[in-house]
């Protein structure tokens, strides 16, 4: 966890505004040198929803209507930039779907576009986990299907959002990796 997100868990919405206010400054800058890199894109995404987000807990609702759009537009631009670099089975995708979904679940657009890039991001998490089981990829995946639940939730549909953090949190995939690893030996 970022000291942004501590700050934010904790609260203390000026403190994790001022943390983000720099994660931002920085992948803005890393962008002006390098504006494909993909990776800065899909952190400046991130950033700026945890802005956008802290933003309107300090009820600066058009700074934050502001952040929140250009989020909306930077994941967009980092899910295209990734799946021209990157193959089916690539754990980044999956991580920028999941940042794409989740910047779309807070801002409350586009939900029928976020639930289908966490359709994707479970298949290419099914896919790596797959190729390379490890404790990494399974994290990475539960991950995402907390994220489903949250979207679900923006959703109104509380009751399998529970059912799907639920899920989640149970580990029901750990079996699958001991199989795969099993099958693949040592």
């Amino acid at each position: 966890m970022t000291a942004a997100e501590v700050a934010y868990a904790a609260d203390r919405y000026e403190l994790a505004r001022s943390e983000y206010d720099v994660v931002v400054a920085a992948f803005r800058e890393r962008l002006a040198e390098q504006p494909d890199d993909v990776e800065a894109t899909d952190m400046l995404a991130a950033g700026l929803n945890g802005l956008g987000l802290c933003l309107e807990k300090l009820r600066y609702f058009d700074e934050a209507t502001s952040v929140l759009d250009e989020a909306v537009r930077t994941s967009r631009h980092a899910v295209d930039l990734r799946r021209a670099s990157t193959g089916p089975a690539d754990p980044d995708l999956a991580r920028t779907l999941r940042t794409f979904a989740l910047v779309r679940a807070n801002v409350g657009v586009e939900l029928d576009e976020a639930a289908k890039a966490l359709d994707d991001a479970l298949a290419v998490h099914m896919a790596a986990l797959a190729a390379s089981p490890s404790a990494e990829l399974l994290d990475e995946t539960y991950a995402t299907e907390l994220a489903q639940a949250q979207l679900l939730a923006r959703q109104g549909k509380h009751v399998q959002a529970a059912r799907v953090a639920d899920l989640a949190r149970s580990g029901h995939l750990d079996e699958l990796v001991d199989m795969l690893r099993a099958q693949r030996g040592p």
